[in-house]
């Protein structure tokens, strides 16, 4: 949330960045199955004869205002007119600006008065039809594991031409559970490894169900969002992995593009401060790791005292 107001060129400018949250919004709006149906329908006028959600007029709204995100990059999509869709100053508590102190005290005063009665127009002026995101405790750290989850079961399954157990998916997501040490994608099913691949089974369900809500909740302009939503539709990993082939080759496209002038690139600007999240989370996910790594040595140590112990006293009633 914006903490200041500024006025001027070089805070429009700032304003024009997004944030990290706005790119995961677009990505969970390609994972979503409803715009999806919404992109492939947008011609039809006649919907009668198509089995469709009840609230498919919302998501129909959303691809009508959010519009056709498939050809396109995120960067180009925002630069081209996406950021002009979202609040991005929000509302404002606190405003800052210089004072050129050669000027006369009347003149100051009447310019912060001015400055003052804009600022707080601006604070009370509605901004209508503007996507304004969830405020909640759903962290963007958390929701991009949601989403590579998707995007890593979407392209093994277009691989291995086959529906990937989700296990193996976990694994090569690398998510933070103590279950995946030991394993690989390749690893062999056995009793061994059953109670691992049990859980993380069950993780990579709820993985599925969450990226599930939230893609559809985007489609329904409610982001970022794992509530229950009786009208989603499952996930469609085959269209996906043909979306992110594509992205792919968009992709590729635009960095060529920029080439000569990389600093017009907006990615690393808004990136950086993920970034930064990312390596303070993996700091703490080594810390976990660790501790869980001792805990597991210590039982390991503590049951072998125990069988040592408990075959001294047999051999010893043995003995007697």
């Amino acid at each position: 949330m914006t903490t200041a107001s500024g006025f001027g060129e070089k805070w429009k400018q700032v304003q024009l960045i997004p944030t990290f949250e706005h790119e995961l919004f677009f990505f969970f709006l390609l994972i979503s199955p409803s715009y999806a149906l919404a992109h492939e329908l947008r011609s039809k006028r006649n919907l009668k004869k198509f089995n469709l959600p009840k609230d498919f007029d919302i998501v129909r709204a959303t691809y009508k205002k959010i519009g056709n995100i498939y050809e396109s990059t995120f960067e180009d999509w925002w630069q081209e007119g996406g950021y002009k869709l979202f609040d991005l100053e929000g509302p404002s508590q606190k405003l800052s600006f210089n004072v050129d102190l050669n000027k006369s005290e009347q003149v100051i005063l009447k310019e912060v008065a001015r400055l003052v009665k804009q600022a707080m127009q601006s604070r009370s002026k509605q901004r209508e039809g503007k996507v304004a995101f969830l405020k909640n405790k759903l962290h963007a750290s958390s929701i991009n594991d949601r989403k590579n989850f998707i995007f890593i079961k979407a392209t093994a399954n277009f691989k291995q031409q086959r529906d990937v157990e989700n296990w193996r998916v976990a694994v090569k997501a690398r998510v933070l559970s103590k279950w995946i040490e030991g394993l690989t994608f390749e690893s062999v099913p056995n009793a061994t490894n059953l109670k691992a691949r049990t859980f993380l089974g069950e993780l990579g369900a709820k993985f599925i169900r969450e990226a599930t809500y939230i893609s559809e909740n985007a489609a329904r302009l409610e982001f970022p969002s794992t509530k229950k939503l009786n009208t989603a539709m499952p996930l469609n990993y085959e269209l996906i992995a043909s979306i992110l082939f594509q992205y792919k080759k968009y992709e590729e496209e635009m960095l060529e593009r920029y080439k000569d002038e990389p600093e017009k690139l907006i990615r690393e600007k808004y990136l950086l401060g993920i970034k930064r999240h990312f390596r303070k989370k993996r700091r703490v996910e080594k810390i976990v790791e660790k501790a869980v790594s001792t805990a597991v040595a210590k039982a390991v140590e503590e049951e072998r005292e125990a069988q040592f112990k408990l075959a001294q006293r047999r051999s010893s009633s043995a003995r007697r």
